[in-house]
């Protein structure tokens, strides 16, 4: 699902049975995971040179701290890109 990831967009999304990704339209390859225990984790998803697909999880969400974690997450998302 594409959708802008925010603060409250983390907070919204509930666990379902299966692994759910949520990606986001403006920062592509960044995304998150929310798995059925309800844990959720910030996903860089990119291409190596030989095309070959690769993610990186960023950090795992920790209540209280999402709008830290999410500038660190993106951040880290334009340094893995910008290599």
């Amino acid at each position: 699902m594409l959708t802008k990831i925010t603060k409250r967009t983390v907070d919204a999304v509930r666990p379902s049975s299966a692994d759910q990704f949520l990606w986001d339209r403006d920062l592509k390859g960044f995304g998150l995971k929310v798995t059925p225990t309800g844990n959720k984790v910030y996903l860089l998803q990119y291409r190596t040179g030989q095309g070959k697909r690769r993610c990186y999880n960023a950090c795992q969400h920790v209540i209280g701290g999402v709008v830290r974690q999410l500038r660190t997450a993106r951040g880290d998302h334009v340094r893995v890109l910008s290599h």
